[in-house]
């Protein structure tokens, strides 16, 4: 049975305040009118007066209690989105940071390399001003110098242009996280370039990506939600699918549907037991937490996919045969 309204609580309230003021009044008017009193009907009208003035008063009180109950619970709930928007921010701050990470470590290699080959290419020119000083350059001397010069720029360029392109996708992929606005997404390059960040935390667990877009397909929606969406999908793959069993693929197709498109994003892992898959986008509901899960991975997946982007997700799993995710984002409309 439900709560009885606000009207009839306060007419309750008042009408149990009213009664025993009303036969606490009656008593002296009782009295006065025995007695012969003239002045019964002056009393009669002061007594109703007052008593419509009481029932005023509680009438107005209740408002102000119902008033300061409201104020409460909007209160309560605008601490609840602030609550969900400051989480919402840790994560694409952690989000961002595994991307640094990962740019670090794969730029790093080329760097490397590059730095390899000029010392090479120092050592060898060295050599060669040596033995000219001293009229011992042969035609078989500087030939040889001639092609390690050659094989050294070679890597050197190779090698720069490869760390160029790895810092323009962390430029694209970081400002997207930064500043949110809604744009046209090739998601072949978006998801691309994530993925390409993200490859040290697939090395870590021993797994491998199997990704797959057509390099035309295009969507105007928010890059950095889609990045955050399927960073979260990612982490949580090799955390709690495939960190179990040693490692295993994550396979993404995207395809056109829809004035939209939709991207299955698979995984071969453990899979998620049938109990938990009516809760998994619960915030903070985690099976993981003696490891430091937090519960949100999911859950800010689906907020986002659901109020940002405007789409929908569907989980299947079958475990212990891995979990499915389709995700189906529409084409927003321009404007803001």
């Amino acid at each position: 049975m439900g709560k009885p309204s606000l009207y009839k609580r306060i007419f309750a309230a008042v009408f149990k305040a009213a009664v025993p003021l009303l036969a606490l009044l009656f008593f002296p008017f009782v009295a006065a009118h025995g007695h012969g009193s003239e002045n019964w009907y002056q009393f009669g009208f002061w007594l109703l007066l007052g008593l419509l003035g009481s029932c005023l008063v509680l009438l107005c009180l209740g408002w102000r209690w119902h008033s300061a109950n409201n104020k409460a619970s909007l209160g309560g709930q605008q601490s609840s989105n602030e609550l969900r928007e400051c989480l919402i921010a840790m994560a694409k701050m952690s989000n961002l940071g595994h991307m640094v990470a990962g740019i670090s470590h794969e730029v790093k290699t080329p760097l490397g390399v590059g730095v390899t080959a000029a010392s090479n290419l120092q050592q060898k020119s060295e050599q060669i001003q040596a033995l000219y000083q001293s009229g011992q350059l042969t035609q078989e001397s500087l030939e040889q110098y001639l092609k390690v010069s050659a094989e050294s720029t070679g890597i050197l360029l190779s090698n720069l242009q490869r760390a160029s392109a790895l810092m323009d996708s962390f430029k694209r992929t970081s400002v997207n996280h930064v500043k949110d606005q809604k744009a046209d997404v090739v998601l072949a390059e978006c998801l691309g370039d994530l993925f390409q960040s993200l490859s040290p935390a697939l090395q870590a667990h021993s797994a491998e990506l199997d990704f797959k877009c057509p390099p035309e397909l295009m969507i105007r929606s928010y890059p950095a939600a889609i990045a955050q969406v399927f960073t979260n999908l990612l982490m949580n793959a090799l955390e709690h699918g495939l960190k179990p069993k040693g490692g295993g693929t994550i396979r993404v197709r995207v395809k056109a549907e829809r004035e939209g498109a939709e991207i299955e994003f698979a995984d071969d892992g453990v899979g998620i037991a049938a109990e938990h898959q009516s809760r998994i986008y619960e915030p903070f509901f985690t099976t993981n937490a003696e490891a430091g899960g937090t519960g949100l991975g999911l859950n800010i997946v689906a907020d986002l996919v659901a109020k940002t982007l405007c789409g929908n997700i569907q989980c299947t799993s079958f475990a212990p045969r891995g979990a499915v995710f389709k995700i189906y984002l529409p084409s927003l409309p321009p404007g803001p």
